[in-house]
């Protein structure tokens, strides 16, 4: 059976009830390790695959897009860093403790919500610029 916050949420606000961050952390730790695992083997799959086609010869029409998969595993990854760090939970870029049910929906959030707003404000930016 794989490990899951879902009962850790509340029905109405998504906030563990009597569960404080610290609380968290071996179950979020645990789900973590489960992704990581998930995601490699959908990658390995996928390279399976790639392979196959380029050894029958059928290219495909258009180079693929990067796969939401890889950015998740890389997130994954960086999360069970933090774990080893002692850096869990805390925002990678101001260092103010992530929120608890931020952590629940994205165990492998590396900012506060104030950070990932601005992050996603100068990454969009960025794109226009390169256009």
């Amino acid at each position: 059976m794989r490990p899951t916050l879902t009962t850790l949420r509340t029905v109405s606000s998504g906030v563990p009830r009597g569960v404080d961050a610290a609380g968290l952390q071996e179950p979020t730790r645990s789900l973590l390790r489960h992704r990581l695992i998930d995601l490699e083997r959908r990658l390995v799959d996928m390279a399976e695959t790639i392979t196959t086609r380029l050894c029958d010869h059928a290219a495909p029409a258009e180079p693929a897009a990067p796969r939401p998969d890889a950015v998740v595993l890389g997130e994954v990854r960086a999360a069970l860093a933090r774990f080893e760090t002692g850096r869990y939970g805390h925002c990678v870029e101001c260092g103010a403790p992530i929120e608890p049910a931020r952590l629940i929906e994205r165990p492998q959030a590396g900012r506060c919500e104030d950070c990932e707003h601005e992050h996603g404000h100068a990454h969009h930016a960025g794109r226009a610029a390169c256009s």
